[in-house]
């Protein structure tokens, strides 16, 4: 599969169109936290990702033109604390694969690609969230080479 890097502007616009193929799924099992995709504002979305997108250590990878399957983020400085040591990090803040590319290799050639992103920027470590459920993805990280380290539990107050 062909994978090309995007400009802030093109994973914005990326975003907005593969937007139904992943907010659905997080409004219908987090309801409380996630917006229907109908009641987006895909102006005020695209401006969401672009902002996070901005410098020479952040990336967008997708397949397909249009793009049926984004990946993006940047690489982060974690400076020293008292209890860690200074390191680089590759922080994978979306990836979304539209239905007719799922389960062909589509994200794991988005991923394939963000690491390479992330070694060349001398990042020691890949790190992404996600939510609970999405056993699909899930199955992907694990095959990626990725475990689960931190859990982060909420409650309503």
């Amino acid at each position: 599969m062909q994978v090309r890097r995007l400009s802030a502007d093109e994973a914005g616009d990326a975003a907005v169109a593969l937007t139904p193929h992943i907010q659905a799924w997080h409004a219908e099992h987090f309801p409380e936290r996630f917006r229907p995709a109908a009641e987006l504002d895909p102006r005020a979305f695209k401006t969401f990702v672009t902002g996070g997108l901005e410098g020479p250590e952040s990336f967008a990878f997708a397949i397909g033109d249009p793009p049926e399957a984004l990946i993006f983020g940047h690489a982060e400085l974690q400076e020293a604390t008292a209890l860690s040591p200074e390191r680089k990090l590759l922080r994978i803040d979306e990836i979304v694969t539209a239905p007719a590319l799922r389960r062909q290799g589509a994200a794991r050639a988005l991923f394939e690609a963000a690491l390479a992103f992330g070694r060349e920027h001398g990042c020691s470590e890949a790190v992404l969230t996600t939510y609970e459920g999405n056993a699909g993805a899930h199955a992907l990280f694990a095959a990626m080479g990725f475990s689960r380290c931190v859990q982060t539990w909420a409650a309503p107050l």
